[in-house]
């Protein structure tokens, strides 16, 4: 959900045009990986907000770290989210272009595949 509501709050309270195409947009996309015999699952969260400058980018998952107005947002919620996708050993990455938008890709790994292989065979 973190993710979701920092996309929402990327976009500016005007539109870039009047045309659909370019009207703000969040996009969840879910997908399964294979690389060998390691099964992960790929989420991206995709916006066409603001971005994030590449002056900010290294400090993003700083704790406390915000660019939000206070009653906005603490700066705990990429640090947190980053926190639970590594627990299960996971990936988050950011790739983001001011102006244009952010992609926030989690990958993780799909839980028990050694397990099954060894048991079903």
């Amino acid at each position: 959900m973190n993710l979701i509501n920092n996309a929402r709050d990327a976009f500016t309270d005007e539109p870039k045009t009047n045309t659909d195409e370019d009207s703000p947009h969040i996009i969840v996309r879910t997908s399964a990986q294979k690389n060998g015999s390691r099964k992960s699952v790929k989420i991206d969260v995709i916006d066409s907000g603001t971005g994030i400058s590449q002056e900010l980018m290294p400090k993003i998952y700083d704790p406390f770290f915000t660019t939000k107005d206070p009653d906005k947002g603490t700066g705990l919620g990429l640090a947190i989210s980053k926190s639970i996708v590594e627990a299960f050993h996971g990936v988050i990455d950011i790739k983001s272009t001011q102006g244009k938008g952010t992609t926030v890709t989690i990958t993780l790994p799909v839980n028990g595949q050694e397990e099954e292989k060894s048991d079903g065979e």
